[in-house]
Order: structure tokens, then sequence, then C-alpha cells
């Protein structure tokens, strides 16, 4: 089963009455979803997809959606889509943040936070399940960002994923990998929490799957 671990904005949207979210179904076979999402259909053109997986094809066909739906710029944030029509994750983020406090900041943070998470958990079910694949066959390739903690990288519409094992012995072990992935979540909530001025902090999920662990994090306007 798969678990996610979700972001600093869920804990911003508590500082709000929320409506009663639906919960979602879990799976027949592969995936138990450890959240609760709002229904997104009225963002949409259409119903979302699917979100029941019980095979590698319903995960790949779900992933084909996500790229149909790609392109659409939720209502929660007056935020376009980028040049590559991949949504600006962390513009929405950013703006989202800075709106004045009350109801309608903390329901956009919560929308666009379920959306994160779904996209998230749909690509990296794909990641993981091809990991022992040769690059070439495989759907998602990894890119090199530099850097030398955790395995492989991945970019995807717009949302960086970085396997939390101990590729280089800088850890000890893959597990102590996976606990330096959520400790880098718990101290991201926590400076989200203090509220510092021009401190600007992205959106993080970890999912678990299938015995791996990748972090997410919205990719950030740095050249370098």
């Amino acid at each position: 089963p798969a678990t996610t671990t979700t972001t600093a904005a869920a804990a911003a949207a508590t500082k709000a009455p929320q409506p009663q979210p639906q919960r979602r179904q879990p799976s027949l076979a592969m995936l138990t979803l450890s959240y609760e999402l709002v229904d997104l259909s009225g963002l949409l053109q259409s119903p979302p997809p699917s979100t029941t997986f019980t095979t590698n094809t319903d995960i790949f066909a779900q992933a084909a959606a996500l790229d149909r739906y790609a392109a659409i710029s939720a209502r929660s944030a007056k935020a376009a889509p980028t040049s590559s029509g991949a949504r600006d994750w962390n513009a929405e983020f950013q703006y989202c943040v800075a709106l004045d406090d009350g109801i309608e900041k903390f329901r956009r943070l919560r929308q666009l936070e379920n959306d994160f998470v779904y996209a998230a958990e749909a690509y990296a079910r794909i990641i993981i399940s091809e990991a022992a694949l040769p690059i070439d066959k495989r759907t998602l390739k990894p890119v090199n960002v530099g850097g030398v903690a955790g395995g492989e990288k991945f970019i995807v519409h717009n949302i960086l994923f970085k396997f939390a094992v101990d590729h280089e012995g800088l850890y000890g072990s893959d597990e102590n990998a996976m606990k330096a992935a959520a400790h880098d979540l718990k101290g991201l909530t926590n400076y989200f929490h203090c509220a510092v001025d021009d401190l600007h902090v992205p959106l993080m999920a970890l999912i678990d799957y299938r015995g791996f662990r990748l972090q997410a994090v919205s990719v950030l306007p740095l050249k370098q």
C-alpha cells in the first residue's frame, strides 16, 4: 500500500473551519490512501480521473489522465500554467500564502494541497514501479540536477521527485535516509509556522510505496 505525508499547506488550512471533506475510497489491491480529498470536480470541465488503482495498467492510465488535466489552472489561485503546460505549483502556493487570513485563503490552500498530493502520488507510483527497469525502458526518466544526497531524481510536471535512499553512503542505511526525508518535511512545516517575512517554503510530500520512499517537492524558480 501507498501512504502519503502531506504538505505545510495542510497545517495552514487547520486555522479555519473546513467543510466536511469526502473520503477517497481505498483500492482493491495496490493502494491505501491515508488522507482525505475534497471533491475537485467543480474545478474541472469534466469529472476528475478515477482515484482507484488495481493494476499497473490503471496507474499508467491515471498518469495519462493527469497529463490531460495538467494545463487546467486551479481556480484556487490566479496563476497560469507554465509554457510547458504544467502547473506552477510554487507560484500558486506563494500566491495563496500571501492572501489575508480567512476562509477563502484556507479553502484555496486546501484545494491546492489536495491537487499537489494527488498528482505526486500518481507519478510516484510510476517512478517506483519502473525503478528496476533500464533507463531507456522507463516512462519517466531521471534527470541530473546536481547533489549527492539521495538516489535518482525526476522532474515531472513541475514536481521534483527524489528517492530517499543512501546512494552515496551519507546516512549509513536506506532506513536512515528515509528518516532524514521525514525530518526534511518536519523542518519545512515548522519553518512555515514561524511565519517569517520573506521566508518562503515549497510544497512537499512524502510518498511511501512498495518499500520505497520518494520526496516530492514543487520546483522552485532557481537557476542552479
